[in-house]
């Protein structure tokens, strides 16, 4: 199974109620991710561009007292592949394509199979077929497997990373003649990225040809001034338009007769006013050539594949996206442009701002600023290496601090710079490489909600504060993220209690802010609108709000933000339960009537001592505590205990009779004197006890230390990844600590199993450990 490099914890999420019975039962999900080359079988963690690579998903009940119904799995197609139609199948049978898309790629996900997995470890595969367009970076790989056990909703999240290798990309320069220039040098020299040798061609006296005609024409006529080149690796040509209002687009052959060429009449940017000189270019993957004004009026495509004569557009200006706020893609100058595996563009300014930008659109979209380099005379930008690092060079003032031919290379994912040593630093007007990196932010989300009143469950007139949860696990900024999160039915805002990290965000016309039509702004803490981080920092958006008596109350939230490729995509937070099964979210509740009854239970010396208090006992006969064990929903009575016995209405009690380790749930039952019932919420204690395993990974035996507070018999199991039972013994062990050294077969395959300690119904551990 694959590595993962980031785990969210599955989600058990439990149905609080004060009035009206519902059972909770312990429940859980596994998912298991992975990828492999199909021609073998074999496991990779490693991809090179233009590989085919079968993804496949396992999804695990992993409870055996409920099957998993309503099961779903949400795996969109990884950003840096594109999916081979027809290519998935669930336990080796083939499952149609959803208009024309794998069927797993939408955010709601897909019901598994028949949406239902038996008790006990039965499971679902997926897999899927891919192919790499990326030639560096990482690619990140992911998905959701959810339903329900019982009246339980469940989740898994899991996350992995597949490292983009084996990919050399060219990288070239325009440059200074001099490496050490005295005063302001054109950019004449065209070389490889860093290197003291000789240029790959001279502007100054290299040969030059019409590219149309053939007509040599005079030496050092053509590479000028460039600070726009773009690599083009089909042809092994660098592209390259001078720094001069209405100049022809050019070329340098890399291979054959090593000349400069030039389109004689064919002008990417006809228009010669100032601001329309060329500073900007670069050949994305959808193939043709893209070039930007220096004052981002003109995006201009151009085609050199399908004919002699290069097909030229002028896109017009570029837009601003709304987020931008006062960053203005209109206002900056200089630069350079580089592209990712996607075809989009971003554009690196000479301030060092990043925007990226759709070229079918025109839509650009701030990223952010990257620090450490200086803050102008950036002219120079490529991806290059395999991490997909940002090269950036220029030529800098000494008003900036910095060395004129200083160079850097930039971390995306940090928006940090370092400086950076080549054998020849020149000044450069610009960069280009071959590399198609990954560039994709990765957003997760989830929801709680604690009650403020200091009541367990909820009841009517309690403060319930929701925390909204927004996570980034890319390797890029994500922006212009907003949270459109509509006030429940039945509850109500209470005004100014909305923060972000800490921070108060203001109320707007006396609304919460994330309520209003179209949401707001979701930032990391000292990030700009709309920009979330690809960090350990999470963002955390708190709101608190009162309810109405005998409702349920279920708060339903939406990112809304555009995807790697600028489509606008709203991503649920949660889903909606169904209150006709009982299902509730971890944001969603039942808020109470007037009972008013506070039901907890700690531990006291390793035994569950279980606390409640009423605001009146005048209607109430007596109490039943019920017990439950930590897979059963069959809760039976542990102790009676009368009302109005004790001053105050405050009532304990110590369950002496369920002591073994493991998950005990509690509840009470309420006889009213009318002979109406009512139950409390249901209180969860993990009773102490010890369980070590070692070694893990292990080879032929595991070695469990064991501490019960009282003697059992108990029964340990290996759980394939089929839910099979690959090895099973029971042992009697007593009070106190117990060593356990188990040798399993010798013919147990290799790989993840999931060790399992039972004592009756009480699971005492679950662990995953590895046969190696």
């Amino acid at each position: 199974m694959y590595t993962q490099r980031y785990i969210l914890k599955p989600f058990f999420i439990f149905l609080l109620l004060l009035m009206g019975s519902k059972d909770i039962a312990y429940a859980q999900v596994y998912l298991f991710i992975g990828a492999t080359d199909p021609s073998t079988g074999t496991e990779i963690f490693s991809v090179r561009n233009g590989a085919v690579i079968e993804l496949y998903t396992r999804t695990i009940n992993g409870t055996t007292a409920n099957p998993l119904t309503n099961a779903r799995l949400s795996y969109p197609i990884p950003v840096g592949t594109v999916y081979i139609p027809g290519s998935t199948t669930i336990n080796n049978g083939t499952v149609p394509d959803v208009n024309g898309k794998m069927p797993f790629a939408d955010i709601q996900g897909n019901v598994l199979g028949s949406g239902t997995l038996p008790a006990g470890g039965g499971s679902i595969d997926v897999k899927f077929r891919v192919q790499v367009i990326a030639s560096s970076g990482a690619i990140a790989i992911g998905g959701i497997a959810k339903g329900t056990q019982g009246i339980n909703n469940v989740i898994d999240n899991i996350a992995g990373i597949l490292d983009v290798t084996g990919s050399t990309n060219p990288f070239y320069e325009t440059s200074t003649a001099d490496i050490a220039p005295t005063a302001m040098e054109p950019y004449t020299d065209l070389r490889k990225f860093g290197t003291a040798t000789l240029p790959l061609y001279s502007g100054i006296n290299g040969q030059c040809m019409d590219a149309l005609t053939g007509t040599p024409l005079p030496q050092g006529s053509l590479l000028k001034n460039a600070s726009a080149i773009a690599y083009h690796d089909a042809s092994k040509r660098v592209y390259f338009v001078n720094d001069a209002p209405g100049d022809d687009l050019g070329y340098i052959e890399l291979s054959g007769s090593g000349y400069a060429k030039t389109y004689t009449g064919y002008k990417l940017e006809p228009n010669t006013a100032a601001g329309y000189n060329i500073t900007r270019m670069a050949f994305a993957a959808d193939g043709y050539g893209y070039a930007l004004t220096d004052n981002g009026q003109d995006l201009i495509r151009f085609d050199i594949n399908s004919a002699v004569t290069p097909t030229i557009s002028q896109l017009g200006p570029l837009v601003n996206d709304p987020s931008n706020g006062v960053n203005d893609v209109l206002a900056e100058t200089g630069g350079d442009m580089f592209t990712d595996c996607n075809a989009n563009l971003y554009l690196t300014t000479g301030t060092a701002k990043v925007y990226r930008i759709n070229p079918n659109t025109k839509i650009a979209i701030y990223l952010g600023t990257i620090r450490n380099v200086p803050d102008s005379g950036i002219n120079s930008a490529a991806a290059d290496g395999s991490a997909g690092h940002v090269s950036i060079g220029g030529r800098f003032l000494p008003a900036t601090g910095f060395p004129s031919n200083s160079r850097f290379e930039a971390n995306l994912m940090t928006m940090n710079a370092v400086p950076i040593t080549t054998s020849a630093p020149y000044e450069t007007g610009g960069f280009s490489s071959a590399s198609l990196p990954v560039y994709s932010h990765f957003l997760l989300t989830s929801h709680s909600y604690r009650n403020l009143s200091h009541h367990v469950g909820i009841v009517s007139g309690d403060t319930v504060e929701y925390t909204i949860t927004v996570y980034n696990l890319g390797n890029i900024n994500a922006a212009g993220v907003k949270l459109y999160n509509p006030i429940p039915d039945f509850a109500h805002y209470l005004p100014n209690s909305t923060t972000m990290s800490g921070y108060s965000v203001p109320d707007e016309n006396g609304a919460m802010p994330f309520s209003i039509a179209g949401g707001h702004y979701v930032s990391s803490e000292d990030a700009p609108d709309g920009i979330v981080r690809p960090d350990e920092r999470v963002v955390l958006i708190k709101f608190r709000v009162t309810t109405d008596p005998n409702q349920p109350i279920c708060n339903n939230a939406q990112l809304v933000l555009p995807d790697i490729n600028g489509n606008i995509i709203n991503m649920p937070v949660e889903f909606t339960p169904d209150f006709s099964l009982g299902i509730q979210q971890p944001a969603c509740f039942f808020s109470a009537g007037a009972l008013r009854l506070a039901f907890t239970g700690t531990l006291s010396n390793s035994e569950p001592l279980l606390q409640w208090s009423v605001e009146k006992e005048n209607d109430i006969d007596y109490y039943e505590v019920e017990y439950a064990a930590e897979n059963s929903s069959s809760f039976s009575t542990v102790a009676r205990v009368n009302a109005g016995t004790l001053p105050q209405n405050d009532h304990q009690l110590i369950d002496e009779s369920n002591t073994l380790p493991g998950i005990s749930n509690y509840r009470l039952k309420v006889m009213l004197k009318s002979g109406e019932i009512s139950y409390s919420n249901t209180v969860q204690l993990n009773v102490p006890g010890s369980v070590q395993v070692r070694p893990n990974p292990f080879l032929e035996t595991l070695n469990l230390q064991v501490q019960l507070k009282t003697a059992a018999t108990v029964q340990v199991r290996l759980i394939d990844l089929n839910g099979r039972t690959a090895f099973a013994t029971t042992e009697k062990l007593s009070a106190g600590a117990n060593s356990l050294s188990l040798k399993v077969p010798a013919d147990l395959t290799p790989g993840m199993y999931v060790l399992e300690l039972l004592s009756g119904n009480k699971r005492l551990l679950q662990k995953k450990v590895i046969k190696q």
